[in-house]
């Protein structure tokens, strides 16, 4: 018998990214799974996505996947007409049609479950308000992340997370009858210089979670959504493994047991998707690729230093990373620069000399994968969202991390303190927290002095012994990673299909 999943997440590559990589996992392994993944800005990077499997993979699994792009006219964070009308829709097995291919499925069954991102409540809402059951059509929440990241941002105050912080939001605002989203942000802000312990992970003070400048009035919606939605769904998929933070999925699980919910850990499954070898025919990618090869060949492999915060992250005072910028330059260090976030400007004069440089190249939108499959390139700095952790366990290029806010000050202390599979820019930060990290036994200067120093000495670490020990931990891991979807015990392998029987998606 067929059984229908539907799928959902935030428009967010490093939300979908590894979503779309399980679901073709789980369709190799079990052909009587079909899936509907509903999207709307993401559907042409899904469908180049599929596409760069390889041939005899795609084929197999092409008709048990539906990628259905639904238009969303207000194109914001907090409604989506159309996913709801498309969720009540495949309840009522009626058909859809993509926006875009303008294909229409039909003759599916009702689903059976829903695996949706907890930043969209809304979503898991209408399906609570349209299912006869959870035992009808279980929701587990989607967490593109490690489970560290959920303690700190949600998590109960015992494991060192910060409990559900709308409770002091919501007196504040009935006594005070100040603006919602103000207090919100002063809430969640405010540090107290205490030192932070989660299970497995390395000691931090409070206010090392706030690294950069950056706005929280986002960031205090999604941490009330996604609490809300994690106690709504019946559990929640996280993208980890006990080799990346056991005590932490131990300790979770506990807690999940005790709310009569599921944690199920997934694996590193960007990192499990080996694409076909192909350079892009885009005209971007062909001036990146040449550039490439030409490092590679004046300077060889592992080079190259990539510098690159994502689609989305940028400091808010990019002085410093030009300083970076500055001293690779004048090392005659090979890089490139991708800034493809909208808050990045980088000014005329930086770009000319760039150009000028004959050893730097920058693009506004830089092919990430293109870029770490490539023998010449040898480090990433990154602003250390997961998705990048994993793009580069995938291709084998350790990370320089200079994280902004989020789960990335916690990735970095995770990946370069207790694997040291990794290394930290400190005096990058900026703000108003720029004060000793615990890892110190000094007071750091945050200067742009400082910066171009510190990043002196870690091309120097980069190219010694210090680097070999990191680049030897860290493909030391990535053999770790690989090996938690081998179908005979691979640990996440087990994870799913124990979770699969659960849900009544595979017979026990």
């Amino acid at each position: 018998m067929v059984k229908h999943v539907l799928l959902y997440t935030a428009q967010a590559w490093g939300h979908t990214k590894p979503l779309v990589s399980l679901m073709i996992l789980i369709a190799e392994s079990h052909s009587d799974v079909v899936f509907t993944f509903i999207t709307n800005v993401m559907y042409p990077k899904i469908i180049a996505e599929l596409g760069k499997l390889p041939k005899e993979r795609y084929e197999k699994v092409q008709g048990q996947i539906h990628v259905i792009h639904i238009h969303n006219p207000t194109m914001g964070p907090f409604a989506y007409p159309g996913l709801i009308d498309a969720i009540r829709r495949l309840y009522r097995c009626e058909y859809l049609t993509c926006a875009t291919s303008g294909r229409t499925t039909t003759g599916l069954p009702k689903p059976c479950l829903a695996i949706i991102d907890p930043f969209v409540t809304f979503a898991i809402d209408a399906i609570c308000q349209i299912r006869a059951s959870p035992k009808e059509l279980p929701i587990f929440c989607w967490m593109s992340s490690p489970v560290g990241a959920m303690i700190r941002a949600f998590g109960p105050q015992y494991l060192g997370g910060r409990g559900d912080i709308t409770v002091e939001v919501d007196k504040l605002v009935s006594e005070t009858g100040r603006d919602r989203a103000e207090v919100a942000i002063e809430v969640f802000s405010n540090v107290k210089g205490e030192v932070v312990t989660m299970p497995g992970y390395p000691p931090m003070f409070d206010y090392e979670w706030f690294q950069q400048e950056v706005d929280l009035g986002m960031t205090t919606h999604f941490l009330r959504a996604g609490r809300e939605s994690i106690h709504k769904a019946e559990g929640t998929l996280f993208v980890t493994a006990s080799v990346i933070e056991r005590e932490a999925i131990e300790a979770m699980k506990e807690y999940f047991w005790g709310m009569g919910k599921r944690l199920v850990p997934v694996g590193l499954v960007s990192s499990m998707m080996m694409p076909d070898v192909q350079v892009s025919s885009d005209t971007d990618d062909e001036v990146v690729v040449t550039f490439l090869d030409k490092i590679y060949k004046e300077q060889g492999e592992k080079s190259l230093f990539y510098v690159s915060f994502g689609s989305v992250w940028w400091p808010k005072d990019a002085t410093k990373v030009y300083a970076v910028i500055d001293e690779l330059i004048q090392r005659r260090t090979p890089f490139i620069l991708g800034h493809g976030s909208p808050r990045a400007n980088v000014p005329e004069e930086v770009k000319s000399k760039i150009a000028v440089s004959g050893i730097g190249l920058e693009v506004k939108w830089a092919p990430q994968e293109t870029i770490l499959r490539h023998p010449a390139t040898g480090w990433f700095i990154t602003h250390g969202g997961w998705n990048s952790v994993q793009e580069g366990l995938q291709y084998k290029v350790p990370l320089i991390f200079w994280p902004m806010s989020g789960d990335q000050p916690m990735n970095a202390s995770l990946m370069t303190l207790k694997h040291r599979a990794g290394f930290q820019l400190i005096s990058v930060r900026t703000g108003k927290h720029t004060k000793r990290p615990y890892r110190c036994d000094y007071e750091p200067s945050f200067s742009v002095e400082a910066v171009r120093e510190e990043f002196r000495l870690m091309v120097e670490k980069c190219r010694g012994e210090d680097g070999r020990m990191v680049r030897a931990n860290f493909e030391q891991l990535r053999e770790a990673v690989l090996h938690l979807w081998d179908i005979e015990g691979g640990e996440a392998r087990v994870e799913i299909e124990e979770f699969l029987k659960a849900v009544r998606i595979v017979d026990s």
